[in-house]
């Protein structure tokens, strides 16, 4: 299949385009930012806003494609709250411009990058699919729209989607030499990694006071390599399967806190982080751990690299 990748310059797109190619697929990757590592791979790239309805159509004109992989979002929770106005209209605005063209140019195939941030506060120990959506952040609410225009697009148009709500995405591929931007990424494994690798400033951690053993956040932390490889099944389920839209979590299942990825970190690099504790920030759910037993059940995926320190290994490795 020729599949194109929104958001394909990023840290999780750049990995699902190897996977895509390892899999004998062909991707093609747009983006309103250029990467060294698209350049290294040789994905054909298109430099571009998914906002620019002109720009989406001139590349549909000129490309067959028969599916797409929506990976483009602003995905910055505590930004989120500071400018939501700038979040609907990145993550919401520009998905209906895509869903327009896709079905302006009859490709009817959507696999969709959504989140746990639709599970809300962390009221429970694991979240499953049939657990309603309560965002408390301006990002989980705008995945949260997006994926109800998408199912509703399923049902009146004719398109077929898979949507995965992915917990929180770490890693690297050392093999292939992709990493994390340490000067974009805002998750904990990558600010942790920032300041082992520059032993420049500290790392904050926000909030000590919550309800958990140690009493910082728990997330379910997921290797960026098996979510790629579940855009392959993904890709695959969604060519054998009758359903129109379908929904699966990506995760281990397993938490960790705050405090438990920076000893796992320290192990890893063998530097010792210095941190400061600050007040909790808006938006921060106290606990995002996945119920993913349906994406095993229904599609045949499992995360193969369910380790913390796997995790951790594979970044390291990949950036230093």
């Amino acid at each position: 299949m020729r599949v194109l990748v929104t958001g394909g310059a990023g840290f999780i797109g750049k990995q699902v385009c190897v996977a895509l190619c390892d899999a004998g697929h062909s991707p093609l990757v747009i983006d309103n930012r250029k990467s060294p590592d698209i350049d290294r791979l040789g994905f054909p790239f298109f430099h571009g806003d998914l906002g620019d309805r002109h720009f989406l159509r001139q590349v549909f004109d000129q490309e067959k494609v028969d599916g797409v992989i929506h990976l483009a979002a602003l995905v910055n929770v505590g930004d989120s709250v500071k400018e939501p106005a700038l979040y609907y209209w990145n993550n919401v605005g520009t998905t209906l411009n895509l869903l327009d063209v896709m079905n302006e140019h009859g490709v009817n195939r959507l696999i969709f990058s959504s989140t746990s941030a639709l599970y809300g506060g962390g009221e429970k120990e694991r979240y499953a699919e049939t657990d309603p959506p309560n965002p408390i952040s301006p990002y989980g609410k705008g995945k949260w729209m997006c994926e109800q225009a998408i199912e509703e697009c399923c049902r009146l148009s004719g398109l077929h989607a898979t949507v995965f709500r992915f917990f929180n995405v770490a890693g690297g591929d050392p093999v292939n030499g992709l990493a994390p931007d340490l000067d974009r990424a805002h998750h904990l494994i990558a600010e942790c990694l920032r300041v082992a690798l520059t032993g420049e400033g500290k790392l904050q951690v926000f909030g000590d006071d919550y309800d958990t053993h140690d009493g910082t956040g728990l997330r379910d932390y997921v290797d960026v390599r098996d979510i790629a490889r579940a855009h392959v099944v993904g890709l695959e389920f969604l060519e054998k399967s009758e359903v129109r839209y379908e929904l699966f979590n990506l995760g281990t299942g397993r938490e960790h806190s705050v405090y438990d990825v920076i000893g796992v970190v320290e192990k890893v690099t063998g530097k010792k982080l210095p941190i400061e504790v600050v007040a909790r920030r808006e938006g921060d759910a106290v606990r995002a751990v996945s119920d993913a037993r349906k994406a095993e059940r229904v599609m045949g995926w499992t995360a193969q690299y369910p380790d913390l320190r796997d995790i951790v290994k594979g970044a390291w490795f990949a950036i230093s």
